[in-house]
């Protein structure tokens, strides 16, 4: 088994504490502290570099780089993380603008909360930044992630529904590790899930493999993308294949990185 980066060099190692406060993040989205790094997918058919999804990164001039998962749930206790997600869309679109010349094949993969969903002007905010930042929304798949469930399932399709018909892709991610169950692949008529990267460490036993074989079974029926995440070995990306995954993403191939140094 070979893995190709330690998934301890993203952040140099140390697990920075105590956990932010929200108007410590407030600030730090304020003031362009939180950026888009970027972590590519990887299309296993071919082995090509299929997109590349933004992740936040916050370097803190006083903290140094703060975990994702610490400022991003503090972002979720509240509605900063629309604030959040806006923020990091309108750089990621503004990004994906800027190498369409040179990579019109790559796409962009925006992560964002679950809870925009519940937001009855989603649809106006996010097809507000692709008019503002130039982006072509055929070239931008939406991850919803699971977090928190959608309080209105009606608003939550209707969003889905609207952002597709604009030629946004939408993906459900962390897929099975959240609120969401194999009835919503129908409910919400999305293009995608992406199987959190608990599926791929339990990849090799009897259980994880029904389970992911499950799921790309059923997504591949509804014409349904699927991608696995937290790929860090060979062995698992080549068990993600024979069990019909479309997609992979992990240290495997590379940490979320600054623009320049993925594109460089």
């Amino acid at each position: 088994m070979t893995r190709r980066f330690d998934p301890g060099s993203e952040l140099g190692g140390n697990r920075p504490a105590p956990v932010p406060n929200s108007r410590e993040v407030a600030r730090a989205v304020g003031v362009g502290e939180i950026l888009p790094w970027y972590q590519p997918l990887v299309r296993f058919s071919d082995g090509e570099v299929a997109a590349l999804e933004a992740l936040a990164r916050w370097d803190s001039p006083h903290r140094g780089m703060v975990y994702p998962a610490d400022f991003i749930a503090t972002a979720e206790e509240s509605h900063l993380v629309i604030e959040l997600d806006r923020h990091m869309a309108r750089l990621g679109l503004t990004d994906l603008a800027g190498w369409a010349g040179e990579r019109p094949d790559l796409r962009l993969n925006l992560n964002l909360s679950g809870r925009n969903l519940d937001e009855e002007d989603c649809f106006e905010r996010m097809h507000g930044l692709v008019v503002e930042t130039g982006a072509d929304p055929l070239r931008v798949t939406l991850e919803f992630t699971e977090h928190r469930p959608p309080t209105d399932l009606q608003v939550c399709a209707r969003n889905i529904s609207r952002l597709r018909e604009a030629g946004f892709e939408v993906w459900l991610d962390d897929f099975g590790s959240g609120w969401s169950g194999l009835h919503h692949l129908i409910a919400f008529k999305v293009d995608g899930v992406k199987l959190d990267s608990a599926f791929v460490e339990a990849i090799d036993s009897r259980p994880g493999a029904t389970v992911v074989a499950a799921v790309t079974s059923t997504a591949a029926s509804l014409g349904m993308s699927v991608t696995v995440e937290g790929v860090e070995t060979e062995d698992q990306a080549a068990r993600a294949v024979e069990l019909g995954a479309d997609y992979g993403q992990g240290f495997l191939w590379a940490p979320a990185l600054p623009l320049d140094r993925v594109l460089g």
